[in-house]
């Protein structure tokens, strides 16, 4: 699989196909009605998948962040996506676990899974940026 920009998003080379690579896009900090649009180009674009970062913060370089960028549920988005497309595989590129009771997790992938019929990616971890589990109160050795 390869995530490519946003911004270079066209229609994929005859030859793409051809090496047997999967190619998407990794969507974050966006409107739920920007993902809508942009995975229904995506798809009609011939791409394979639609992956959100599971974060409560987009910390950049040397721990900076921006408290106040878009932060929405990416279980929510993924299912924006899989709504408003039909061939497009969607997901996450890790759900953070700790930050979810595992039971409401499940429910959530579950539902997903019905909603994308069967067109859903799930890749759960123990999550790995410190600064948002200071933000959530979660001990960060929570899960490891």
């Amino acid at each position: 699989m390869i995530c490519v920009n946003l911004r270079s998003m066209a229609a994929l080379p005859p030859y793409a196909r051809e090496t047997g690579m999967e190619y998407g896009f990794q969507f974050a900090s966006l409107e739920p009605a920007r993902v809508r649009d942009l995975a229904r180009v995506a798809e009609g674009e011939g791409y394979d998948l639609i992956l959100f970062p599971d974060h409560v913060v987009l910390e950049g370089a040397e721990g900076v962040y921006d408290p106040h960028a878009l932060a929405h549920d990416v279980v929510q988005l993924a299912t924006v996506v899989a709504t408003a497309t039909t061939k497009i595989r969607v997901g996450h590129l890790v759900l953070c676990n700790p930050f979810r009771h595992p039971v409401i997790t499940a429910q959530s992938l579950v539902t997903l899974d019905h909603v994308s019929n069967g067109r859903s990616i799930v890749g759960i971890g123990a999550g790995w940026t410190e600064t948002e589990f200071r933000m959530t109160g979660i001990p960060f050795s929570a899960g490891r």
